[in-house]
Order: C-alpha cells, then structure tokens, then sequence
C-alpha cells in the first residue's frame, strides 16, 4: 500500500523546489508541448538505464545522492537499489490512467509532492487483503502496464481503492507492487510530484 513517513526537511525542500523552478525555465517550450497534450508525463533526471532519456540541471547529481540515502532509511530495513529520480507532472484536463504496477512487484517508489495533493490531481493505489496479495501480483506479473479491475475482483474477491490527499513536502512510500493510478486532473492547477523509485537489491532492474 502506501505510508506517510512525515516531511522533508527545509534543506532538501530547497533543493528540490530550486531544481524545478530551473526545470521551468530551461524546459518552457517542451513542458508546455507536453502539457498541451493533456497527458502525465516524466521528467526524469537520472536513470540507471542508460538508454532512458534524463535532462541536464545544475543540482541533479546532489538530488541522486540525496535518492540513494533515502532509499536507506524508508523501506523498513529492505535493501533497496535506486533506479531513477526526476519530476511528475499530472497537467489539467488528463485523462485518468489505468491501473497499472511500475514494471514488476520488485519495484517501489518514493513521492514527495511539490503542489497540494486534492482528491481532484491525486493517485489512487488499490488495497488487497494480504492473503490474496501474492496470488494476485502473481496473475498479473506478465502485463503489468495494464491490469484490469475485473480480473482483480476475480482473483481476489475483494479489494479497496483509496486516494492520498497529502501536503507539498509531504514523503510518501508506495510500498513494492502497489497497484495504482493517476486520477484525471480536473481541478485548476498542474499538480507535480518528486520521485525516487527503487527496485529490491537482487532483483532484475526494469530495461
């Protein structure tokens, strides 16, 4: 599922807010195309893929630091490899996502939003009861991109979907193979979100 770990401290609330307003300005003219296009979208600033495309920022090398330690102190003492860090923006007017795991059940992301989560930007994450867990992630493990609601239900015969309503500089853990979505954005201004995400130390890496 998902847990507060409380808020970042002033120093790295600094630092993410001084690279995105950079990120605005160097990037104008893309991230307007890309909001025009009424779809989330990625902006990652480092990748252990080197095949992913990132984009240059003075402080991107002190942000991936900063990623990897935190990996150390949020996920209850499991070892924990950093994959990727940047932004999310979820623009106004997107359409909602479908459900769907971030490549594999070995994968968990950090959020810590840099706008007010509201029930009308946010994401939603589906709980499922614990004894129905390892079967379900099981099923849809070959197509993680897309998971469908009713094979859920089928498979698990119950499940909850919940929504974070969080403050900025809020940190957020969605645990490893969380099932979630962003919603559709209809309130009036691009909600925005820091990421870190990480896969278990000894798993596959997503390619």
């Amino acid at each position: 599922g998902v847990a507060l770990l409380g808020s970042v401290s002033e120093e790295a609330a600094r630092m993410l807010a001084d690279c995105l307003a950079e990120l605005n300005e160097t990037l104008e003219a893309d991230w307007r195309a890309s909001s025009e296009k009424q779809e989330i979208f990625w902006i990652n600033l480092w990748q252990k893929n080197e095949n992913s495309p990132t984009v240059s920022a003075r402080g991107k090398e002190t942000i991936r630091e900063w990623s990897e330690k935190l990996g150390l102190t949020s996920f209850d003492g499991e070892q924990v490899c950093l994959d990727g860090c940047g932004f999310i923006v979820n623009p106004v007017g997107s359409a909602m996502q479908p459900w769907h795991l971030d490549y594999s059940q070995h994968y968990a992301t950090l959020f810590i939003p840099m706008t007010k989560l509201t029930p009308q930007n946010s994401l939603q994450y589906i709980w499922l009861p614990e004894a129905k867990r390892a079967h379900v992630l099981q099923l849809i493990g070959k197509n993680p991109d897309i998971v469908e609601a009713e094979t859920l239900a089928n498979a698990s015969g119950f499940f909850s979907v919940r929504q974070i309503i969080a403050a900025p500089l809020s940190l957020i853990r969605m645990d490893f193979g969380t099932i979630h979505r962003g919603v559709a954005n209809t309130g009036d201004f691009e909600r925005i979100m820091f990421f870190a995400s990480y896969t278990r130390r000894g798993a596959i890496a997503p390619t």
